[in-house]
């Protein structure tokens, strides 16, 4: 029969510690290995031949023993046994006395003789009796080889002696075998024990001694309840009953154990069964390992992990969890506000609150994250719960088990809503700046090309006019200086066109009703519309007044409808010239074209043409009122800057939708009248006539072209001119000439010091002296650069030689500014 021991190798789930430490003492058993060694020696004697313990006790036989004697089998006859009656006194005597003997035995049956038994003790390295082995001779066969046959005994009697040496050493190394495995079983880190069915200790280690603080005797008087702390007994019970009944064969659990010195410690058991041969539980081996820092330490994580909920739970930060698959496994208030109670990262297929857009980022980021530890942070639009997406920053910081395995991350969120926001904002601020810039500096640049060609062209046309008055009237030349002045002229209303886009043109802003203003600019845009486009009207006759200036609408609407029909007339589409009252809010406001001044949310009159033609990309809709910009053919486009212009000097806004293959829809939205809107304009008088002649009229101009023909016209009007080039210059000569002067022609755009300090010197010291302003910009600009105070006369170059002349004959006639 097997050791209880060796019967726990059968189990598939005893610990591995374990398993070493029973193998290594099963096969350093002393019985065993002592059995297999004279089990070999009397496999090499042909007698039969049997050992037994010093007892007396057969532990091994040959066949030879078995056929001859019958071991194991009732005599039929009911007799005496031999075996019993002989032979075990017989080795006891041996075994004491430690000399050998022989005896004789009547085996018959199944022997046919009596035999004679030789008896010789085996002695161990000490000098111990490890057993006696008997060899079987028949009596007859004995004394032959008493009488003469020594030879053969003296061979047997060494074979014996060899045998009997090797089994000495076999002795020994169980010996020492046997002193491993204890030294092993009390020097191991964990309690081994053995207990039988009732609790009781029958066995236990050093180091189950060790962490009860127990002598091996004190235990062994012990059961198990006795060591168990109070509180754990009933589930320690509960674990030896359930393997009584044969449930299982193996359980573990945690309990505490007490020590002598009244203290506990926590430890993990590891109990299993041992059966006897008729499958009853006989015995329980348990394995206890001490677990108190394991359990301090579980109860450390479980303090600390209440103690970072608490802070999180009190923190405005949005903190979670997640495991090492992307799950969320925590989050705290404030993150299941933000982030909704179903929130997941990974996998793709689940992410459905993150933005569509988004999720192959995401699940970039955290895969490499993942894969090579590392901290990750990235932007995305998470939309919680099925709301609005919104804007978070997401921070995470990977976590590790013991081991060094990712087991998750640990991150928080910030709601970015606000600030993505606040930099859309910003961008379009900043876009709406630098398009503002870009319009300033176009303005500037159109302004004074357009200051600078007007007096260029008034050298042209004051030329031009003079030649006229000096030509007979059948003169061939005429025609010649008609065709001059027509092309000075278009060339004028080009820079006024220029001037419109700076904002420098002079417009007269007054009451008008838009609805009639369009209607009278229809005639001239049906002209040019090409037969295959359809134009349509939609005027509301009862529109409030706005402040505008008649000819700007007209050149206004005519661009507008201009440019929609060249759009549609590919398509033989249809524009519709529509007015209206809207009332704008700041969404609508949004989306109009940018201007430097700031348009309100309000109640507007609306000027609308909208066209079917292919439409326009958002990049050509932000150029289309850049100067020369076209996207039909080189040349054109000022019609457009200059409308921007005209919108821009009535204070207007303009919305323009458009895209591709849908058509253009622009809306020019006016502020209705109001007392504070309105620009008072005073108009000219008629032109009044009066000899000039003997007058000494002082005309100032940075311009030669200027200066020449303005000197020539008024010589040729009989006046005495002087001629300077700056203002310097000018303030000289008034000193010099004094009162003499009677009218003073100044140029505002010069050098050095400009027409605007000139003329304040002579509203301070000549008062009585009058001023006839000639300048490139508009009226209301001049008056602005001359602070309010009014000249006696406005010229808008580039004037007519009769202009001038007009304007110098009703100054100094005396009858002073008037409207006209």
């Amino acid at each position: 029969m097997e050791t209880p021991l060796s019967q726990l190798l059968d189990r598939s789930d005893l610990p591995d510690q374990v398993r070493r430490v029973i193998e290594e003492h099963v096969a350093g058993s002393h019985r065993p290995r002592l059995m297999t060694c004279v089990g070999s020696l009397l496999d090499a004697i042909p007698q039969p031949a049997l050992a037994l313990d010093p007892r007396g006790i057969p532990f091994g036989a040959n066949q030879s023993a078995s056929d001859c004697l019958g071991l194991g089998e009732p005599r039929p006859d009911g007799g005496e046994d031999p075996l019993a009656d002989v032979l075990i006194p017989s080795a006891r005597e041996v075994a004491e006395a430690r000399r050998p003997r022989v005896v004789e035995m009547n085996c018959d049956p199944p022997a046919d003789s009596p035999l004679a038994m030789e008896l010789r003790p085996v002695f161990s390295d000490d000098g111990q009796v490890e057993c006696v082995l008997a060899l079987a001779h028949e009596v007859t066969e004995w004394q032959a080889l008493v009488a003469g046959g020594r030879v053969r005994a003296d061979e047997l009697e060494r074979a014996v002696e060899t045998r009997t040496a090797e089994l000495r050493r076999a002795t020994a190394a169980l010996r020492q075998s046997e002193s491993q495995l204890r030294a092993i079983h009390n020097n191991t880190i964990v309690g081994l024990c053995s207990v039988d069915v009732t609790g009781r200790f029958t066995y236990a280690n050093q180091g189950l001694l060790d962490m009860l603080g127990l002598t091996l005797d004190e235990l062994l008087e012990r059961r198990t309840d006795d060591v168990t702390h109070p509180e754990d007994l009933e589930e320690s019970r509960r674990a030896i009953e359930g393997l009584l009944k044969g449930t299982h064969l193996h359980d573990t659990l945690t309990k505490r154990y007490l020590r002598a010195n009244g203290t506990y410690f926590w430890a993990d058991v590891s109990l299993s069964v041992v059966r006897g041969p008729e499958g009853r539980v006989e015995a329980f081996v348990g394995v206890i390992q001490d677990a108190t820092r394991r359990i301090r330490m579980q109860g450390e994580l479980a303090e600390s992990e209440e103690r970072f909920r608490a802070l999180a739970e009190q923190v405005p930060v949005s903190v979670w969890l997640t495991d090492s698959q992307g799950q969320v496994v925590y989050r705290n208030q404030s993150a299941a506000e933000l982030m909704g109670e179903d929130v997941v990262f990974l996998p793709m297929d689940r992410m459905d609150g993150v933005h569509p857009a988004d999720r192959r980022g995401v699940l970039d980021t955290w895969e490499g994250g993942r894969a090579n530890g590392e901290a990750i942070e990235l932007e995305v639009r998470y939309r919680p719960d099925g709301g609005e997406y919104r804007w978070l920053m997401l921070r995470a910081s990977p976590r590790f088990d013991p081991h060094g395995e990712l087991v998750g991350y640990i991150g928080c969120a910030t709601d970015l809503t606000d600030v993505k926001e606040a930099e859309e904002e910003r961008r379009k601020l900043d876009a709406r700046v630098q398009h503002i810039q870009k319009l300033e500096s176009l303005s500037s640049l159109a302004g004074g090309v357009a200051h600078d060609f007007n007096n260029i062209l008034m050298g042209v046309l004051g030329n031009a006019e003079l030649m006229m008055m000096e030509l007979p009237d059948h003169s061939p030349l005429r025609e010649y200086l008609e065709d001059i002045e027509s092309s000075a002229t278009r060339a004028a209303d080009l820079a006024h066109k220029m001037l419109a886009f700076s904002g420098h043109a002079s417009f007269m802003l007054k009451e008008i009703d838009l609805t009639e203003a369009v209607a009278a600019a229809m005639p001239i845009a049906r002209a040019g519309a090409p037969p295959g486009v359809e134009l349509e009207e939609s005027l509301d006759e009862d529109l409030p007044p706005i402040h505008g200036d008649e000819s700007g609408l007209l050149q206004l609407v005519a661009a507008l409808v201009q440019n929609a029909v060249e759009a549609s007339h590919e398509t033989q589409g249809r524009v519709t010239v529509k007015t209206e009252t809207v009332d704008l809010d700041r969404g609508f406001l949004d989306e109009c074209y940018r201007v430097e001044y700031e348009v309100e949310p309000g109640t507007y009159t609306c000027l609308e043409v909208a066209d079917t033609g292919h439409g326009m990309t958002d990049e050509t809709r932000e150029r289309m009122f850049e100067p020369f910009f076209s996207t039909r053919f080189a040349g054109r486009g000022l019609g457009l800057a200059a409308s921007l212009g005209i919108i821009r000097a009535h204070r207007a806004a303009v919305r323009v939708r458009s895209a591709p293959g849908e058509g253009t829809r622009v809306q020019v939205l006016f502020p209705q009248s109001s007392p504070d809107l309105s620009e008072a304009i005073e108009e000219l008088p008629a032109q009044v006539t009066r000899r000039l002649a003997g007058k000494v009229v002082m005309v100032v101009d940075d311009e030669a072209a200027v200066r020449d023909v303005s000197a020539r016209v008024l010589r040729n009007a009989g006046c005495r001119v002087i001629v300077c080039s700056d203002g310097d210059e000018a303030l000289s000569a008034l000193e010099e000439w004094g009162d003499r002067v009677d009218l003073l022609v100044l140029d505002l755009t010069m050098p050095h010091v400009p027409g605007e300090q000139v003329f304040s010197r002579v509203s301070r010291d000549m008062p009585e002296l009058p001023v006839i302003v000639a300048s490139g910009y508009s009226e209301a600009e001049a008056l602005a650069r001359l602070q309010g105070n009014a000249p006696a006369e406005f010229l808008h170059k580039p004037f007519r030689p009769s202009a001038l002349l007009a304007a110098a004959g009703r100054v100094l006639a005396g009858s002073g500014p008037s409207e006209s």
